[in-house]
């Protein structure tokens, strides 16, 4: 009996000293289900923005956001929007930089959007600008065939900018006041922003 356990015990050993080989020259296996995904929907998305006709505030201070989301910093989103007084508004909840992480979790891109947004043409409404010029529009149609265009770029087949049938603006909007506070950031109806 003492042959046989030298056996198994041999056996043993020797499988044991090829799994520790083999760990010790070949790293774990990454694939695509055991990398991470990105931190958030605006990760690294830095698009060409238009700086025509913005005051200087207004300039800063969307460069400050924009940067922001494509670090998808929202300890910094949450600080400025203290210190300016948001009012950021998802489907009429009001929801803060600091539950952005939760919504992003959920599949709602908030930080891309926010990136997306300062990428079309901004309209003037009461002397601040909103973006996009859309949100004094009844429809896509009403909008030139360049801002049209813009949108749909934007857009793809996602669907977030719409109208209700009344002609009420639904989509992402977003504000920065003539003095460069950032004011709104919504999805949905808000109905101050039809007014124009």
């Amino acid at each position: 009996m003492a042959p046989r356990a030298v056996r198994n015990r041999s056996t043993a050993l020797v499988l044991l000293a090829v799994l520790v080989a083999g760990c010790a020259t070949e790293g774990p296996t990454l694939s695509e289900t055991t990398v991470p995904p990105p931190a958030c929907s605006g990760a690294d998305h830095r698009p060409r923005l238009d700086f025509d006709g913005l005051p200087s505030s207004v300039t800063r201070h969307r460069g400050r956001l924009v940067d922001a989301a494509a670090n998808c910093d929202y300890e910094r989103l949450d600080r400025i929007a203290r210190q300016d007084d948001l009012v950021a508004t998802f489907d009429g909840d009001v929801v803060g930089p600091g539950d952005w992480p939760e919504l992003e979790h959920d599949g709602l891109p908030v930080m891309r959007a926010l990136i997306d947004v300062f990428t079309l043409p901004a309209a003037r409404i009461a002397g601040d600008l909103t973006w996009p010029s859309a949100v004094q529009w009844s429809r896509l149609e009403d909008g030139s065939a360049q801002d049209q265009q813009a949108i749909e770029d934007v857009e793809g087949d996602s669907g977030l900018y719409s109208w209700s049938p009344d002609g009420q603006y639904l989509g992402w909007r977003t504000t920065i006041t003539s003095d460069g506070r950032w004011t709104q950031f919504s999805l949905g109806p808000v109905a101050e922003l039809r007014a124009g």
